[in-house]
């Protein structure tokens, strides 16, 4: 693989209406997650910044009605949209693909005034290039630290932002050699308001990239792919597996939505535990084993979570609370007062949490020990496909207990009546213009 193959993937690539479905119903998810994200403290301390910025008035703001340059209005969007931890996820390479290539992508669009279609491939090619180059990366850089989320999406967003801008093949090639430049973002900021930064400023710095790219500037023809790269300084695994079907099958398609307020690494094992809960009622819990494979048990290793970030990532924490019966779908139940809760303190003594190399990623193993010497178990793997109605009414009821009907529908409508989003309409909800609900009603 070479870079040029992927410009020439990305910027000329037409995706079919079956291949666009997807990233329809990513988009919806990630702009419901970024508007209810806007009241996040992490959102508001980076939307105060680049709001005192100031700038041209390119872009639109989740709940704003000003509008930014589109480097800061990526950089918010792209903060909000992660802060609750709620977008969408890849199990392929440990990462969330929409969370920094679709706040670029919109960003470049608003400023060159693309349409919703141009708009929908750009980012569905640039989230297909991130997780792509997620597989290429492996577990090597994840061990080392790193997190794939802002490593690939700033690539990703570049790929996004320099395609609605129609570069030519040459500045094509400098966007993507420049973001190789500006990928960053570490692991242990799991659990911290760096988490959700770290993304928007990924996003950011695609716009940056692209943006550069078009006015002439120029990076090193291997930084991306060849001597001394991107994946060899980051000390990937160079999986050649990532290029298999590259231009006709799509990866992206993989993608996984959140439904639990917290790390994806918690998702299959909470489900497991929630098919238990009828089998556990009057029942005495002594030991609650969680097998899952050893990259969650890495990377959401909080084991005692002092406030509600904390919490998102405490694989021991969220059994307690689902043993509990707290709905982890639910925002507050990861508020810093609910984090300090002294029974999910006691039940989070009960749980182990066991790395298993034989368990998929998307999988989880619970076992439960009761009274008596007893033992009930489940199986979670979220690696079955959800048929896409069925996904779109998850989601929208996802949607609906965030932020109720009189948002979620405009939005729907804005994304999906037509085969690509009505762009005025979509960035009108982003900024809280949301039509009366006679406007809106059939």
């Amino acid at each position: 693989m070479h870079t040029d193959d992927l410009v020439e993937f990305v910027r000329n690539a037409q995706p079919l209406e079956g291949d666009r479905a997807m990233m329809r119903l990513s988009l919806f998810d990630w702009a419901i997650c970024g508007f209810a994200g806007r009241e996040a403290t992490v959102a508001q301390l980076v939307g105060n910044m680049v709001a005192a910025d100031g700038g041209a008035a390119q872009a639109s703001l989740f709940g704003s009605s000003r509008q930014l340059p589109a480097r800061s209005a990526a950089f918010y969007n792209g903060t909000a949209a992660h802060a609750l931890e709620l977008d969408d996820a890849h199990y392929a390479y440990q990462g969330h693909p929409s969370a920094a290539v679709i706040p670029a992508a919109l960003a470049v669009s608003e400023r060159s005034g693309a349409d919703g279609s141009t708009f929908l491939n750009a980012c569905l090619l640039g989230t297909e290039l991130a997780v792509r180059l997620g597989v290429w990366l492996g577990r090597g850089p994840t061990e080392a630290g790193f997190d794939l989320t802002a490593i690939t999406g700033g690539i990703g967003g570049a790929a996004a932002a320099a395609r609605i801008m129609n570069l030519d093949d040459e500045r094509y090639r400098q966007a993507l050699n420049l973001a190789a430049s500006r990928a960053a973002g570490l692991g242990c900021q799991s659990g911290t308001m760096a988490k959700a930064m770290q993304v928007g400023a990924a996003a950011a710095a695609g716009v940056e990239c692209a943006t550069l790219a078009s006015l002439g500037m120029s990076a090193a023809p291997s930084a991306l792919v060849g001597e001394g790269d991107f994946c060899t300084t980051l000390g990937g695994d160079n999986d050649q597996g990532a290029w298999v079907g590259f231009g006709t099958e799509w990866f992206f398609d993989g993608v996984s939505h959140r439904f639990h307020a917290c790390a994806h690494g918690a998702q299959a094992m909470i489900e497991a535990l929630e098919t238990l809960g009828p089998r556990l009622a009057g029942e005495t819990v002594e030991t609650v084993e969680v097998a899952l494979n050893p990259r969650w048990v890495l990377r959401d290793a909080v084991s005692a979570p002092q406030d509600g970030l904390q919490a998102k990532y405490s694989l021991p924490h969220i059994a307690a609370m689902v043993l509990d019966g707290v709905d982890t779908r639910e925002l507050d139940s990861f508020s810093d007062a609910a984090c300090a809760s002294a029974t999910v303190a006691e039940l989070r003594k009960l749980v182990t949490i066991r790395p298993d190399d034989s368990i998929a990623l998307p999988s989880a193993q619970v076992s439960v020990g009761l009274a008596g010497g007893r033992t009930i178990q489940a199986v979670s793997d979220l690696d079955q496909a959800i048929p896409m109605q069925d996904r779109a009414t998850k989601l929208r009821g996802k949607a609906r207990a965030l932020l109720g009907d009189a948002i979620l529908q405009p939005f729907w409508t804005a994304i999906t009546t037509s085969q690509a989003p009505e762009m005025r309409a979509f960035c009108r909800c982003m900024v809280g213009r949301f039509p009366t609900p006679a406007a809106t009603a059939g």
